[in-house]
């Protein structure tokens, strides 16, 4: 429209002029040759033609739809590997990320492929939100898709994400062309069944590392008579070479079983408080009880059965969401309880690199009992390394809890983002990570944080 009116001024304009220098002579200059009044009214009355056809409204015509996209949403990373092996062997399909996917774009494209995660207890991966949130009246009548569910059967909700984006999709009016597939840990069967329905020659996802024997070196409890469950920390080394991994990797841990080499199906994760540097891998477990009063599978085998000496089955599970940043840029550290033990880790490397602005936001129980790594943080604190330490504890007079000192230090925390800050969250999914998020939400604003989140500037690793 302001193109339009933009040639019709202009061609105003030329007409103005054309009359303007035309008055120059006093009088309009008027041929006598018949012939050229003739050419002159047919080139007029061409030029007026073409100027209306072009600038007149009308309809613009919706393109075919022919692309094929491939649309990932990961916690971990896997989901974009299988997705990006996807993209490639399908002619003119891409792969993208869920919050790089706009509405529009999803209506423009003949037929998509989702391969999805689901995290904790059901909820989807943190990059999914500003895409659900942005497209509740898309229609997508005549676009065909599948979906790809990975999961964890150790949860309740099994592949819970993967079944609402399929619901969801033939809500807004899209055919599913087949069956969700389940993927349990990647399970392989299942990996070849999305192949094999969907064409592909072959995927080439490698097999996950093998779990192998370590040992438990040290056993140490840190909440003696806590009002909470009891928590230890847990020191592993292996029966060989002590790998490498990042801050903020994931240990798997399960049962030894004598083997060799065991590929176990009945384990749980944890977050690796330690880095390679300090020669062991240290875990922070709290010790779980069930309905009937039994210990938790693994919590039970690290913080009761085991003596030291005796052998457990470990693999490390990298976790590229979670990995400070390679750069200096301040960085907020924020959770509760055992999910210390993943943001320790990652301050203990931001020391080794000299990078200083760390601000840890903490929250337990009671200060006396369940302030874990006391004396380590509080020296990181005076010397510096840790710019800044605020911690919470919901049981002590105090009464406060990590959402309280977010709101405490709000224009603190907005300079710091202006600053370039990045967040990481670590800890309860439910209550801590809900709250956090509420909070951020309303101080920053919910466009803010899902620019941080577009930006990988805001990571949560709850649970």
């Amino acid at each position: 429209m302001n193109a339009r009116i933009g040639n019709w001024l202009i061609g105003i304009a030329l007409a103005a002029i054309a009359v303007a220098f035309a008055t120059l002579q006093g009088r309009f200059a008027v041929t006598e040759d018949a012939s050229r009044w003739t050419w002159a009214a047919i080139a007029t009355i061409a030029f007026v033609a073409v100027s209306a056809w072009y600038l007149w409204p009308r309809k613009q015509t919706l393109t075919k739809k022919t692309s094929t996209i491939v649309v990932f949403a990961t916690q971990t990373g896997f989901a974009q590997e299988l997705a990006q092996k996807t993209a490639a062997q399908i002619p003119n399909a891409v792969a993208i990320a869920i919050d790089r996917l706009s509405p529009e774009k999803l209506a423009r494209s003949s037929k998509s492929y989702w391969i999805v995660s689901t995290t904790g207890e059901g909820d989807p991966p943190d990059m999914a939100m500003s895409f659900l949130s942005n497209s509740s009246d898309l229609k997508l009548n005549g676009h065909e898709f599948a979906v790809l569910a990975l999961g964890d059967r150790a949860y309740s909700h099994f592949c819970a994400f993967g079944h609402f984006m399929s619901n969801w999709l033939r809500s807004r009016g899209a055919d599913e062309v087949q069956p969700i597939i389940e993927v349990n840990n990647a399970d392989q069967t299942a990996l070849e069944q999305w192949q094999k329905s969907i064409g592909l020659s072959a995927l080439h996802i490698d097999a996950p590392e093998p779990f192998v024997e370590w040992t438990l070196a040290e056993r140490k409890l840190l909440n003696p008579d806590s009002l909470g469950w009891p928590t230890y920390l847990i020191s592993l080394k292996p029966r060989g070479e002590l790998p490498t991994w990042r801050a903020g990797d994931i240990a798997q841990i399960a049962q030894w079983s004598g083997a060799d080499e065991i590929d176990s199906k009945d384990w749980r994760e944890y977050s690796i408080s330690s880095i390679p540097f300090e020669g062991s891998l240290n875990l922070l477990v709290r010790l779980t009880h069930n309905a009937n009063g039994e210990y938790g599978l693994v919590s039970g085998l690290l913080c009761q059965a085991l003596n030291e000496g005796d052998s457990i089955a470990l693999r490390i599970r990298a976790n590229p969401s979670f990995h400070a940043p390679v750069d200096g840029r301040p960085m907020i550290l924020i959770g509760n309880g055992t999910g210390i033990a993943g943001l320790r880790s990652l301050i203990r490397a931001r020391i080794g690199r000299n990078h200083r602005r760390n601000w840890l936001i903490f929250g337990e129980r009671q200060r006396e009992k369940d302030f874990y790594f006391e004396d380590e943080l509080r020296t990181w604190h005076e010397q510096g390394k840790l710019e800044k330490l605020d911690v919470t504890f919901s049981r002590d007079p105090s009464n406060s809890y990590v959402y309280h000192a977010l709101e405490n230090n709000a224009e603190t925390i907005k300079q710091w983002i202006v600053e370039g800050a990045d967040i990481f969250v670590c800890g309860s999914r439910a209550s801590m990570g809900a709250d956090v998020d509420r909070v951020l939400r309303t101080m920053l604003g919910n466009e803010v944080v899902e620019q941080l989140i577009r930006e990988n500037r805001y990571r949560r690793d709850v649970y």
